[in-house]
C-alpha cells in the first residue's frame, strides 16, 4: 500500500535594507535579502535543500543548503533587486532516499521593509497512499533596537541609567531575556532592561546586551568613560612647632592626578605674596605635598591658609585663633574637619589622637571647586578682635543674601568701614557704614546681594578697615534655613531657623549641624521649600520624536516661532558627537530638516574650523537672525581641560558643518571646577525686556544701559553652571570676542541644566535634571519701586515636574509662544540626555500668561 506523506514548513522572507536594525550588511538602499530561519517536522531529516530564484529582467539565483545532522535550516540569501514577481523553489531528497520535498511561493522585494510568505514543501514517500499536511513553525530570532549609555563620561563613584531595547517578532518559544555585562564597574541588576551602571575605577568601560528567546538571540554593546576627577584640599598646617618653619600641606582627595603646578599658597594678608608650587608638579590620589611657606611669610595666630589655582580663584581656606599644640590636620585626610595632632608633614594624618580645633578652626573649603565640607567651628576672629561672622543667609530670603555679625567682647565696637566679601577677590566689599557701632553681645546684618550674590559652595569673609582678614566661614550647599553659630558668636556653625539681627535658633533647626566637612541641611534648592509648588501646567506629557532618532546625549532646546512663510523649528544641540539639529513637526513627531543637509545634523567646530566642543545649551537671540548661540564646557578631542565658551554659529552655512563665528571663552571668568560640571545652560534676554524692568547691571553698579557694551547685539546671555547652580549674565562683544559680566545670581538648586526666557511672559526658567528631581526654578525681574531687589531677577516660584515625566536626565528645555495657546495652555519640551525608552524629546504644557 502506498501513502503519501505531505509535510509543510513555514518559510519566512525579510526584506532589510542597509542601516536597519544592523542585523545584515546591505549594497545600497535597493538591494535586499532573504533570510530563511525554518525548523524541519519531526521525523524528517534531509540533507541538502536546493533553492531557486526567479524574479524580474531574467533574475535568475540559486544554490544550497547543508542542513544534515540538523533539524532546522537557518541561512540568508543576499544581494536581490527590489522589486516585485519574485519566485523561489524549494526541493529536497529525504535521507531514506525516496522521499521527495518541493514546493514553491511568490514574493516581493521591498527596500526598507518586511515580507513575511509561507513555503509548503510538499514530501512524497514511496510505497504509500493517504497524505497529511503537517504545518510546523519558525522561531524568528530577537533582535537588539538600540542600547543607550548616557552620558558616555561620568565620574568614578558616579552611576548612569542604561537603556536596553529590543523585540521579538514572533514572542517564541520564551519570553525576551536580557543579560548586561560590564567590563569593570558594577552593575544594579543585570537581568533588568533598564539596570544602573556605577564606575569604580577610571578606564574604558565596555557594556554589553545580549537578548535572547530561549533558542536564539542577540547582541550589542558600547563604550562608556569612567573619569577620575582630582580635588585638591589643604591637609595639615604647621604654623608654629616645627624647627626649620611653617609648612602648609596638601592633598589630593579626588580620584585622578592633579597637575598642581602654580598652585598659590598665602596667609590672611592680601599685601603678601605668593608661595607658588613648582611647576611639574603632580599629586597623585591620596597623595600628600608638603612645602614650606616660612622664607616668604609666617603664620601666625590668628592666621589663615589659603589655597589658590593657578587662575588665582580661591579653592580651600583654613583659619585659626591660636596655634596648635601639634598640626591643624584634617580627619580622615582630604574630607574632615580640622583638628589638633601629632605632625605628620607629607603622611597621613595622626587621627587617632589630638584636641579639637576649637572654635577658631574654620575649614574653608567652599572657593572654587567646593568639593570639601562646609566650615566648621566658626572662621578665625582677627587679632584682639570681637566681632565675628554670627549668620549667613545665601538663598531663601526674599529680599536677597546678608550675613549677620555679633560682637563677643565685653565693650561697645566701633564696625565703620569694616568690609565684607564673598569667595571672589575681584567682586567689590560690601561695606559697613560709617558710625555703625556694635554693643556686647549686639547683632548687626547687611544685605550684600547688591554687589555679590552667595551662592553655593561659596564663602563670606570679614575684613577690617586695614583690610586684615578678621573671619571667615565657607559652606558647598545652600543651607535649609541659614548658618548660624550655636551658641552665638563662639560656636560651630548649624543649620537653623533664621534669626537675622536677633540670637540664633540654636534650640533646633532645620538641617542639623554643618558638621565637620559635611554640608549642614539636605541639599537641593535648600531654604525655597515655602515657594515650591506642583506643575502648574496639565500632566499629560507625551514623546514627540522617534525611537532612536537620537542615540543620547540631546542636552539642550530652543524653540523658534513660525512666522506667516516659515514653520516652527525645535532646536537641539547634542554633546557627544557634537551637533546641531534643526527639527521640523511633521504632525506626529519632531524630525530632522532634510534641507540644506540637516537631515541628520550638523557638526559644529570652534573658530579654526577644528575641535568638538561638548555642547550643552542652545538659545537664539533675534528670531529673525540666522545666527544660534551654543554653550560649551569643553573640547572633547581634549576631554580632561575645562573650556567654557559660547559659540555662535550662522544656521544658513551650507553643508553638513558649522565653524563658529565668535568664541567668547569664559573659563577665567567662571570658578574653577571639576571636568564635565561646567556651562551647561545658555538663554538670551532682549534688552528691551531688561531696560523695561530696570535691570540692574553690577558691572556698573547702577541701572542697564545698553549703550554701555558697544557691539553686544540686541541683549544679555544668561549661562548657568551644572557645578554649583549659578547664573551669569554676560554682554558679548561681536566685535572682539571680549564680554563683560553683568549680573550673579544663584538658581536656588545646586545644579544647572538649561535656561529658557519666555520673551512674550518674562519668565526665566532654569532647569534641573534627575539631580534635582527634575525640578524648575522661575524667575521674574522685581519692578516695585524701591524694592531692595528691584532690577534683580528673583525666584518666583520652584515647580516639581510633572507626575508623567519620568526622573530622567532631562537637561533641556523649550516654550512655546503664547500665539500658540489651546486651552489656555502651551507646549513645554524637555530634552532628554539619557534617551530614556530610546527616546528623547518629551512635550507637557504650561500656563499661558502671568501665573504666579
Amino acid at each position: 500500500m502506498r501513502n503519501n506523506l505531505f509535510r509543510s514548513i513555514v518559510l519566512a522572507l525579510f526584506v532589510l535594507v542597509l542601516g536597519t536594525l544592523g542585523c545584515v550588511s546591505h549594497q545600497s538602499d535597493d538591494v535586499g535579502s532573504v533570510g530563511i530561519a525554518l525548523q524541519l517536522a519531526s521525523g524528517l531529516s534531509l540533507n541538502t535543500v536546493s533553492y531557486n530564484i526567479s524574479g524580474p529582467a531574467g533574475f535568475t539565483r540559486s544554490g544550497s543548503l547543508d542542513v544534515s545532522q540538523s533539524g532546522t535550516v537557518s541561512a540568508t540569501i543576499g544581494g536581490l533587486p527590489a522589486g516585485s514577481g519574485f519566485t523561489i523553489v524549494l526541493t529536497s531528497t529525504a535521507t531514506d532516499g525516496t522521499t521527495q520535498c518541493m514546493g514553491s511561493a511568490p514574493f516581493s522585494v521591498t527596500a526598507g521593509a518586511t515580507t513575511s510568505v509561507t513555503v509548503h514543501l510538499l514530501c512524497h514517500e514511496a510505497a504509500k497512499t493517504g497524505s497529511v499536511l503537517v504545518n510546523e513553525t519558525i522561531n524568528v530570532c530577537p533582535l537588539v533596537d538600540g542600547l543607550s549609555a548616557s552620558p558616555a563620561e561620568v565620574l568614578v563613584g558616579g552611576s548612569i541609567a542604561l537603556t536596553g531595547a529590543a523585540h521579538d517578532t514572533d514572542g517564541a518559544p520564551a519570553a525576551l531575556s536580557y543579560h548586561w555585562t560590564a567590563s569593570a564597574g558594577t552593575l544594579s541588576d543585570a537581568s533588568a532592561q533598564n539596570p544602573t551602571f556605577t564606575c569604580t575605577a577610571a578606564g574604558s568601560v565596555t557594556l554589553a546586551l545580549a537578548v535572547s528567546d530561549g533558542d536564539c538571540g542577540d547582541s550589542a554593546s558600547t563604550t562608556v568613560t569612567c573619569t577620575g576627577a582630582p580635588h585638591v584640599v589643604i591637609n595639615e598646617v604647621e604654623s608654629n612647632g616645627d624647627p626649620v618653619g611653617d609648612w602648609v600641606e596638601l592633598t589630593n582627595a579626588g580620584t585622578a592626578a592633579a597637575d598642581i603646578s602654580g598652585w598659590k599658597l598665602l596667609d590672611n594678608d592680601d599685601t603678601h605674596p605668593f608661595v607658588v608650587v613648582p611647576n611639574g608638579t603632580t599629586l597623585a590620589p591620596g597623595g600628600f605635598y608638603a612645602i614650606y611657606v616660612f622664607q616668604t611669610f609666617g603664620l601666625g595666630a590668628p592666621d589663615s591658609a589659603r589655597l589658590y589655582d593657578p587662575a588665582g580663584n580661591l579653592v580651600d581656606s583654613f583659619s585659626w585663633t591660636t596655634h596648635a599644640a601639634g598640626t591643624y590636620s584634617r580627619c580622615p585626610d582630604g574630607t574632615g574637619p580640622f583638628i589638633d595632632t601629632t605632625p605628620t608633614r607629607g603622611a597621613a594624618n595622626a587621627c587617632g589622637g589630638g584636641g579639637a580645633a576649637g572654635a577658631g578652626g574654620a575649614t574653608g573649603a567652599a572657593g572654587a571647586t567646593g568639593a570639601s565640607g562646609a566650615a566648621g567651628a566658626g572662621g578665625a576672629a582677627g587679632a584682639g578682635s570681637s566681632i565675628v561672622i554670627n549668620e549667613v543667609e545665601s538663598n531663601g530670603d526674599p529680599v536677597g543674601d546678608w550675613v549677620e555679625l555679633t560682637n563677643i567682647g565685653t565693650s561697645a565696637a566701633d564696625i565703620s568701614g569694616w568690609k565684607l566679601l564673598d569667595n571672589d577677590d575681584t567682586h567689590a566689599f560690601v561695606v559697613v557704614p560709617d558710625g555703625t557701632s556694635l554693643a556686647p553681645g549686639g547683632f548687626y546684618f547687611i544685605y550684600v546681594f547688591q554687589t555679590f550674590g552667595l551662592g553655593a559652595p561659596d564663602m563670606a569673609r570679614l575684613f577690617n578697615p586695614a583690610g586684615t582678614l578678621v573671619d571667615s566661614y565657607s559652606w558647598t550647599t545652600h543651607a535649609v534655613g541659614t548658618y548660624g553659630r550655636c551658641p552665638d558668636g563662639t560656636g560651630p556653625f548649624v543649620d537653623s531657623t533664621p534669626t537675622q539681627g536677633a540670637p540664633n535658633a540654636c534650640g533646633g533647626g532645620a538641617g542639623g549641624a554643618a558638621g565637620a566637612g559635611g554640608a549642614a541641611g539636605a541639599g537641593g534648592s535648600g531654604g525655597l521649600a515655602a515657594n515650591e509648588f506642583p506643575w502648574p501646567g496639565t500632566d499629560t506629557v507625551i514623546t514627540v520624536d522617534d525611537a532612536g532618532e537620537f542615540a543620547s546625549n540631546l542636552s539642550g532646546l530652543s524653540y523658534q516661532p513660525a512666522t506667516r512663510t516659515d514653520p516652527a523649528v525645535l532646536w537641539g544641540i547634542q554633546n557627544g558627537p557634537s551637533k546641531l539639529y534643526r527639527l521640523l513637526w511633521n504632525g506626529t513627531t519632531w524630525e530632522s530638516d532634510p534641507a540644506n543637509s540637516w537631515g541628520a545634523g550638523k557638526t559644529i567646530h570652534y573658530l579654526d574650523g577644528t575641535g568638538d566642543p561638548d555642547s550643552e545649551g542652545v538659545s537664539k537671540a533675534e528670531l529673525a537672525d540666522s545666527s544660534i548661540y551654543v554653550s560649551t564646557e569643553r573640547d572633547n578631542d581634549n576631554n580632561q581641560v575645562n573650556r567654557f565658551s559660547v559659540l555662535r554659529y550662522d544656521t544658513n552655512a551650507s553643508g553638513t558643518d558649522l565653524t563658529a563665528q565668535n568664541d567668547w571663552e569664559l573659563t577665567a571668568d567662571l570658578p574653577a571646577m571639576g571636568i564635565n560640571l561646567g556651562l551647561e545652560a545658555i538663554t538670551y534676554v532682549p534688552d528691551t525686556a531688561l531696560v523695561a524692568g530696570g535691570f540692574f547691571d553690577e558691572a556698573t553698579n547702577a541701572t542697564y544701559n545698553p549703550s554701555s557694551y558697544p557691539n553686544h547685539g540686541t541683549g544679555i546671555f544668561f549661562v548657568g553652571l551644572e557645578s554649583n547652580g549659578v547664573i551669569y549674565g554676560y554682554a558679548l562683544n561681536h566685535a572682539d570676542n571680549t564680554f563683560t559680566r553683568v549680573a550673579t545670581f544663584a538658581s536656588g538648586q545646586v545644579s544647572i541644566m538649561d535656561l529658557s526666557y519666555d520673551r512674550e511672559v518674562g519668565y526665566l526658567w532654569a532647569q534641573c535634571d534627575n539631580t534635582c528631581g527634575n525640578k524648575a526654578t522661575v524667575f521674574r525681574l522685581d519692578v516695585t519701586p524701591a524694592s531692595p531687589t528691584a532690577g534683580h531677577f528673583e525666584v518666583g516660584s520652584v515647580f516639581d515636574r510633572p507626575d508623567s515625566l519620568p526622573d530622567s536626565n532631562f537637561e533641556g528645555i523649550g516654550i512655546a509662544p503664547e500665539a500658540e495657546c489651546v486651552a489656555g495652555q502651551k507646549h513645554f519640551f524637555w530634552s532628554d540626555d539619557s534617551a530614556l525608552d530610546m527616546h528623547s524629546i518629551r512635550r507637557g504644557s504650561i500656563p499661558c500668561g502671568v501665573f504666579f
